[in-house]
Parts: structure tokens; C-alpha cells; sequence
């Protein structure tokens, strides 16, 4: 194979583990007069992966994590690029925990847990929670 040709494999392949890397799927979510673009993390890999390698999020988006059964959920730092705050939500969605202006790390990393047994986790840019006054008990909506 040519130097040429497999300069441009190796690029198609880049491309295209970027296009899989990228793509989750996306809910609307609404609360407190807030409307939010979330990706969706509902595989173990999607959740695994989470916002690591990202360089930042807009105001207006986030990413809901899912889980089949509600548990009681370990999160941490690890690779993350920018600090974000974590809501935890219940099975009908009620906010039952936050985590503000959490930092990130790259080698030593304290894992953030929920206190109660969650459904949802909602991972949004730090100071979020303070700007839109959201509070433990609010309802979201998706």
C-alpha cells in the first residue's frame, strides 16, 4: 500500500472514531424556565467515556447519564477538561442531590458519589446550579 493511500486510511478511520465519539443522542430538558440540549449517556461505554476529552460545553447543553435501575453512583474527574456541576435525580426525575464547580484531575482522582439511590445524573457547566437557582426537590422535565 502506498504512503499516500494509507495516510488517508488512517485519516478516514480518525474521522470516523471522531463522528462515533460525537454523536449520542440528545433530550430536551426543561425546568425552572430552563431549557437544556443533553446528550444522552445510557450505554456503559457512553457513560464510562462521559464529557472526558471535551473541551468545554455551551450554556445551554449537558449530559444526562441513564441507568436501568436506580443506584447509588460513583463519578469522578478523570480527564475532564473544564469543571461542571452534577445534579442527581430520581426515577420521576426530582432533584435529590448537586455537586458544584467539581475540578478536574488527570492522575489521583476522588470519586463524587450520590447519597441516595439515583435513576438520572445530569452533568452541566460549573456554576450552572448558581446561576439558575436550582435547588434539591425541583422537577426536571425530558
Amino acid at each position: 500500500m502506498s504512503r499516500n493511500k494509507l495516510n488517508l486510511l488512517c485519516i478516514l478511520i480518525f474521522g470516523f472514531s471522531c463522528l462515533a465519539f460525537s454523536f449520542l443522542p440528545v433530550k430536551k430538558i426543561q425546568f425552572n424556565n430552563i431549557s437544556l440540549k443533553a446528550e444522552v449517556a445510557s450505554e456503559p461505554q457512553d457513560r464510562e467515556r462521559g464529557l472526558m476529552f471535551r473541551d468545554s460545553l455551551n450554556e445551554d447543553e449537558g449530559m444526562l447519564f441513564i441507568f436501568k435501575t436506580p443506584q447509588v453512583c460513583y463519578f469522578w474527574m478523570k480527564n475532564m477538561r473544564f469543571p461542571i456541576d452534577i445534579i442527581w435525580l430520581s426515577e420521576d426525575k426530582e432533584i435529590l442531590g448537586l455537586n458544584q464547580n467539581l475540578l478536574p484531575c488527570n492522575d489521583l482522582c476522588d470519586s463524587i458519589s450520590s447519597k441516595k439511590p439515583v435513576k438520572f445524573v445530569l452533568e452541566v457547566n460549573a456554576g450552572f446550579i448558581q446561576r439558575h437557582m436550582v435547588k434539591i426537590g425541583d422537577q426536571l422535565k425530558f
